[in-house]
């Protein structure tokens, strides 16, 4: 399956799937051409990580930036580093 038909059964942009990708806390399916994510991979990561959408969903937050302001609060780390400019919000 490619990152783009990956990313919303992932509940991740492409973008973020991507990085993912980049970073290794997804794997690729090894000796092909192109970059492709196993079916397994997808359920792999969805019972390993949870993402902010979800969390803040969980949490009864309004927004995306409360769940991760809770996150730091309890000094939880994001398994992939946020963006540069999510530091001031």
């Amino acid at each position: 399956m490619t990152m783009r038909d990956a990313a919303p059964l992932l509940g991740l942009s492409y973008n973020s799937t991507a990085d993912f990708v980049r970073r290794k806390v997804l794997k690729t399916i090894p000796d092909v051409k192109g970059t492709f994510l196993a079916p397994n991979e997808i359920e792999r990561f969805k019972s390993t990580y949870v993402t902010v959408p979800e969390l803040s969903e969980i949490l009864g937050t309004k927004r995306s930036r409360d769940a991760i302001a809770l996150l730091d609060a309890a000094g939880i780390e994001p398994a992939c580093p946020r963006p540069p400019s999510w530091k001031d919000c």
